[in-house]
């Protein structure tokens, strides 16, 4: 089986809503993290109707080889580092994409929960 890079653009496309990005070089950051932002729906024309943001993971160049198995949110791994070269992380970092494909927000993971509440206050503000 042949693989082929994969683009942030391609793992946007047919999404609706908000999408949440968690960038981590240890696996073991990524679970309480994807559980924080579960917690935190977003306004999102989500297909389901639950009106929740989509969740995937990117694991950094430097991460260990085998990663999270149990992980409830999909998971990339940077190979080539472009993710990171792109966007900067510091870190164990999370970042929300808007509808319209800009960046909305960017965080660190230790703050997930806190982060994405304030973004949707900041949503809802008139």
């Amino acid at each position: 089986m042949a693989g082929y890079p994969l683009r942030l653009l391609d793992l946007l496309r047919g999404r609706t809503g908000h999408v949440v990005i968690l960038y981590a070089a240890d696996p073991a950051d990524l679970a309480p993290a994807a559980e924080a932002a579960a917690g935190v729906p977003l306004p999102a024309d989500h297909p389901d109707g639950s009106g929740r943001s989509r969740t995937i993971a990117v694991l950094s160049p430097a991460a260990a080889p085998a990663g999270p198995d149990t992980l409830a949110v999909p998971v990339y791994r940077d190979t080539a580092g472009e993710f990171a070269r792109l966007y900067r992380p510091d870190g164990a970092t999370g970042f929300v994409v808007r509808p319209d494909g800009q960046l909305g927000a960017r965080f660190p993971l230790a703050g997930t929960a806190a982060a994405l509440s304030a973004y949707r206050t900041a949503l809802s503000a008139p």
